[in-house]
């Protein structure tokens, strides 16, 4: 087996040296195939960026080509492997090429196929960026094309219907809709069953068959979850032995690619170092000419220099002469203004006592004035000095009054923290609950068999014994999970030391998009809204104090189902309580955008909503910090904006933006 491994990891080099010398000899036809086969190999291997290379590459020689057919084919292969690295705006350009080819000349099978896997990736987009209800309609379309192409291609046909159930299962999952999961996943399970040949199809009953165990127990059907469990055990098992066959040709073709992509990086540096070194020469010859250059300003500047040390000299002298004669001048000059300044010395003596006179009287009556003055001063300090005073006692009151609120909103926000976590709990403990009540059934059986003395099913006991065992393994599985989920609470519920660090905004928007969701389910059980979600996977690592972040993300959650609340209490025909939480990047910041279709902010009221203790709430159901605080968290505290936009009556968006 080992030496066979080895030929499968030889031929995958064989093919990248035969695609280096088919692009030398410009040799296009063979060569479409050798890059087919690479992006393969690629692909199977789990290397799905460097396969779908590649598969670039092959669609852009045959871009060159009349024969559009395997274009459109190549184009899709591309669609399917960038959907699976959730590479959704890339896959949607090439989705738009294969649509623009037009496939009227091809065999009406194969119009079919196309039109189904259009739907199918668009589908795919739209269930990966958590817009189940589009997803829906577009699988819709799949399975409709699927049931005429099996008349010409049963197993073509049969791959893309029981694909398309599994997605449809999966976003009623997602919408929390049971019955039509439980039944499209029966669907699509029984399907691939009749097709188990296929690898395709046992990977869709390895997952249909865990879908329908977590729906079954949901609808606490606990023997068809279990049965499904046991299937699925056995899928996966059957699995992980061909992954583990293949492992070592896995590893063998990553080491040649491994090899290539360092050799690519050897030639790259060869490269650079003669670029660098034929700089290094070009620098030598300017440096040798600018010495040149220096050596000639050198010379002409110092005859220049002797020239103007003779020009200084004789200004020197010239200017010595005019001096000489200035000071003569000026010292006559010193002897008229002295006996004109004696004449006016006397006659300002006899004017200055006089005014001093004068001065003297008025400085009198200014001195009663300012004493009188100084008198309503001292009052009016001593007025001051009270009502400030006062006003200090009345600060202090007011800060004291503004801590409690703030407290009491931060004691609100950890309520709605511990309501979500609570509700989230009841999953894997329901888990537990149903695990324990299976295992205490078949401990019961067990026993009974036991008593039979020599009628004992050894074989049977063994089996039972499987099962139990399997059981506690399941019953400690949730229990760690519930154990995680008390841990994620603890964490939050800390007091916040403000510090930084890199953190996920999408990751941190989700989860505690999680949990107000569910504390909403925790306080009213009947009360269904509809989550649109859209979260970047690119988004940069941006450092911020994750419980503030965290809270402010809580007010908004919770402010916008009290909106869709409060709308649906009015009613409205046809209504459907529905909120958008997205984030995305700008330029050099990251926004988080949260918009609902609820009542909406009155234009009166608008500039306001930011201000402390404002609150268009009942008195009693809210403090007015909500939003005032995280203004604060986000405007001064990260130096970012936080703005809103609102109709009355058609619903509010919010939009946090942080500098990247």
């Amino acid at each position: 087996m080992y030496e066979n491994l080895k030929r499968k990891a030889a031929g995958f080099e064989y093919y990248q040296k035969a695609d280096q010398v088919l692009e030398q000899l410009n040799e296009k036809t063979l060569r479409l195939y050798v890059l087919r086969r690479l992006g393969l190999l690629c692909q199977n291997l789990g290397l799905a960026k460097k396969g779908v290379d590649y598969f670039k590459k092959e669609a852009a020689l045959r871009e060159q080509t009349k024969d559009k057919g395997p274009l459109i084919y190549m184009y899709h292969k591309i669609v399917f492997t960038l959907i699976e690295l959730k590479a959704y705006d890339e896959a949607r350009v090439y989705l738009n090429k294969a649509e623009a080819i037009s496939d009227k000349d091809a065999p009406f099978a194969t119009q079919l196929e196309n039109k189904a896997q259009r739907y199918d990736a668009t589908g795919q987009m739209l269930l990966g960026e958590g817009k189940y209800n589009e997803a829906i309609k577009n699988f819709d379309q799949v399975l409709e094309y699927a049931n005429r192409l099996k008349t010409y291609s049963p197993s073509s046909g049969a791959l893309l219907e029981y694909y398309a159930q599994y997605y449809i299962a999966q976003c009623y999952q997602k919408l929390y809709n049971v019955s039509e999961s439980i039944r499209y996943g029966k669907s699509s399970y029984d399907l691939a069953s009749q097709w188990g040949q296929y690898s395709e199809a046992q990977t869709v009953r390895r997952k249909a068959s865990l879908l329908l165990s977590e729906q079954y127990d949901k609808a606490k059907q606990r023997l068809e979850a279990y049965k499904y469990l046991k299937i699925h055990q056995e899928v996966q098992s059957e699995t992980e032995q061909k992954e583990a066959t293949n492992q070592l040709m896995d590893l063998e073709v990553q080491s040649v690619v491994k090899k290539e992509e360092e050799e690519k990086n050897r030639l790259k540096q060869v490269q650079l170092l003669q670029q660098q070194r034929i700089l290094a020469i070009e620098k030598q010859q300017e440096i040798e000419q600018l010495k040149a250059q220096s050596a000639n300003r050198d010379l002409q500047s110092r005859a220049e220099q002797a020239e103007l040390g003779r020009q200084l000299d004789k200004q020197r002298l010239e200017a010595k002469a005019q001096q000489d004669k200035r000071q003569q001048d000026y010292q006559i000059s010193l002897l008229n203004l002295d006996i004109d300044n004696q004449r006016k010395i006397r006659t300002g003596l006899l004017a200055g006592l006089g005014i001093f006179a004068l001065f003297a009287g008025l400085l009198f009556r200014q001195n009663q004035a300012k004493q009188r003055l100084n008198k309503t001063l001292t009052d009016q300090k001593t007025e001051i000095e009270e009502q400030r005073n006062q006003l200090d006692q009345s600060l202090t009151s007011l800060k004291n009054t503004q801590a409690q609120l703030i407290q009491k909103e931060k004691l609100a926000s950890l309520g709605e923290l511990t309501s979500g976590v609570a509700h989230e709990i009841q999953n894997p403990l329901n888990f537990v609950n149903n695990f324990s009540e299976v295992s205490a059934d078949l401990v019961k059986e067990i026993k009974e068999e036991r008593e039979k003395g020599n009628q004992r099913d050894e074989e049977l006991e063994l089996e039972l014994l499987d099962d139990l065992s399997l059981n506690l393994q399941k019953i400690n599985h949730h229990g760690g999970r519930a154990a995680s989920i008390v841990r994620g609470m603890l964490e939050h519920s800390r007091v916040d030391s403000g510090e930084r660090r890199p953190t996920d905004l999408s990751a941190l928007t989700k989860e505690y998009l999680n949990i107000a969701h569910h504390g909403q389910q925790a306080k009213d059980k009947s009360f269904r809204c509809h989550l649109e979600t859209t979260f970047a996977t690119d988004l940069p690592q941006i450092e911020v104090a994750t419980q503030e972040i965290g809270r402010v993300l809580l007010n908004l959650y919770n402010n916008a189902f009290y909106a869709v609340r409060e709308r649906q209490k009015k009613g409205g025909e046809g209504y459907q309580p529905t909120i958008w939480v997205g984030t995305q990047r700008v330029g050099d910041t990251v926004e988080i955008r949260v918009r609902d279709n609820g009542t909406g902010i009155p234009e009166s009221v608008k500039a306001k909503i930011f201000q402390p203790f404002f609150t268009t709430k009942p008195t009693g159901e809210g403090t007015g910090l909500g939003l005032s605080l995280s203004y604060d968290i986000i405007t001064k505290g990260h130096g970012g904006t936080l703005r809103a936009d609102s109709e009355e009556g058609k619903g509010t968006e919010f939009v946090v933006a942080l500098k990247s």
